[in-house]
């Protein structure tokens, strides 16, 4: 019984990887055959005079292709294992005299073996719950081990075809019965992540009791988020720009109308997800902080005997709209995945910043922006 030794592991090979080179004198471009691309035939195997020294008059070598391949769907981004049988020319050999038909019938059985597993190695990567992939694959190559044992024990590597005959039919049954199914990651839930939102436009709109006026735009927004599961740890800084409507008494100053304001709040957060979907995020916040309020007048006071902003205490309630325009996938990692969005957001909310003199300064305010939200998420 000639023996037959076939590679069957895993390659991750890379597409340039044999470039300018010459292999046993087989091209570069032609170092592999991918199944599907033809059948094999007599001139994808080098020649050689003698059998070796085991007296063997033909060897053959195959395994599988894997590298990550870039897809899309939609607005995601993201990488996927994808399989590919092949069979190597470099490696594989006859002496043509007494390499029959028949064994190149079995070379080609073989074949169809190894890519009928590669399909179901494929869908188990595609399909099977995370942590069950590794099983799975392993489940897959001892089961197809098995099948090419028993292939080439009864067949006798081809030369006795009324064995060999069963399998073909049998075989190209079952890839008939196989295909790949495609697979798009389904994105869970926050790990752990960071995020940086800034508004690039935002109109503020007061009370009618508030002293001051703004025209449009008025104000910027930004700050970092932390997303956990479901909720969003906010540090958020929010500046607003305008002037005096009327005469103020502020810090002991009279300030004319038309004094230029600036009024600042910060502070720490939460944010909840209560929509998501793979384009949307809505998300409802509170946020409660410090405010300072500055007048600028010089015709009432300038340099060293400006007085210094008055602090009081803010509270901001409101919800972001998120348009998630760009989502990747940078890697797969057991059950977590590397995530990261581009978003453009739209917000609504009411800030209430309380100072000394002047009480409670409610302000509604609306803003458009950008953000970039990254980390940990489990998939599917």
């Amino acid at each position: 019984m000639k023996s037959i030794r076939c590679l069957f592991l895993f390659l991750i090979i890379s597409a340039n990887a044999f470039a300018q080179v010459d292999l046993m004198g087989v091209p570069a471009d032609k170092e592999f055959l991918h199944w599907g691309e033809r059948p094999l035939n007599r001139e994808d195997f080098r020649t050689r005079k003698n059998p070796d020294k085991n007296g063997e008059y033909f060897d053959f070598y195959m395994g599988a292709e894997s590298d990550y391949t870039k897809k899309k769907s939609g607005n995601l981004r993201y990488s996927t294992i994808d399989i590919k049988t092949i069979f190597s020319r470099s490696s594989s050999w006859m002496v043509p005299e007494y390499f029959t038909d028949d064994n190149l019938r079995y070379t080609q059985v073989i074949f169809d073996v190894m890519e009928l597993y590669s399909r179901r190695i494929q869908n188990a990567i595609n399909t099977a719950p995370r942590d069950a992939v590794s099983d799975s694959i392993d489940f897959y190559k001892r089961s197809r081990n098995a099948m090419i044992d028993e292939i080439r024990a009864e067949s006798d590597c081809g030369n006795r075809l009324d064995f060999l005959v069963p399998y073909e039919l049998k075989v190209k049954e079952l890839l008939d019965q196989t295909t790949t199914t495609e697979h798009v990651p389904v994105i869970g839930e926050y790990e752990g992540g960071i995020g940086l939102y800034m508004s690039v436009l935002q109109s503020v709109f007061l009370t009618d009791t508030s002293p001051f006026a703004f025209s449009t735009p008025t104000a910027f927004n930004f700050g970092l988020a932390f997303p956990v599961k479901k909720n969003v740890l906010l540090f958020d800084l929010s500046c607003r720009f305008g002037k005096t409507t009327s005469p103020v008494n502020y810090l002991s100053y009279n300030w004319p109308s038309g004094t230029h304001t600036e009024m600042t709040s910060w502070g720490i957060g939460l944010a909840r997800k209560i929509k998501e979907t793979a384009w949307w995020d809505i998300q409802p916040y509170f946020i409660l902080g410090g405010s300072n309020l500055n007048l600028i007048n010089s015709d009432v006071v300038s340099g060293d005997d400006r007085p210094k902003a008055d602090k009081g205490f803010s509270i901001s309630v409101g919800t972001d709209f998120r348009l998630k325009y760009l989502r990747f996938l940078k890697y797969y990692n057991k059950n977590y995945t590397e995530y990261s969005d581009l978003g453009l957001y739209g917000k609504i909310f009411v800030c209430g910043e309380n100072h000394s003199d002047l009480g409670m300064i409610v302000s509604v305010n609306f803003g458009l922006g950008i953000d970039i939200y990254s980390g940990s998420r489990n998939y599917y």
